[in-house]
């Protein structure tokens, strides 16, 4: 990844992840996940997270969403921005 000039991020499916602390080890740029967006299935639930991201994100000035695009992200990204 480095010699790449890429990054890493840590998705953590797991809460017992311990990839972003091991990239930081190796001098790897890295991000985790802050919010999972679709965990359910449920829409007005992936509208809720959509929502927390924006906060976050404006609370901090960044934040990284991760998501398995159960549904197709244009149709989640024009329900939640508009």
């Amino acid at each position: 990844l480095k010699a790449h000039q890429l990054f890493f991020v840590d998705s953590r499916t797991s809460g017992r992840s311990v990839a972003q602390r091991v990239a930081r080890q190796q001098g790897l740029a890295n991000a985790g996940r802050d919010i999972f967006l679709d965990n359910e299935r449920d829409l007005v639930k992936i509208n809720a997270q959509f929502n927390k991201l924006i906060r976050l994100a404006r609370q901090r000035g960044q934040a990284m969403p991760s998501a398995t695009l159960i549904r197709k992200p244009s149709i989640i990204c024009s329900r939640c921005c508009h």
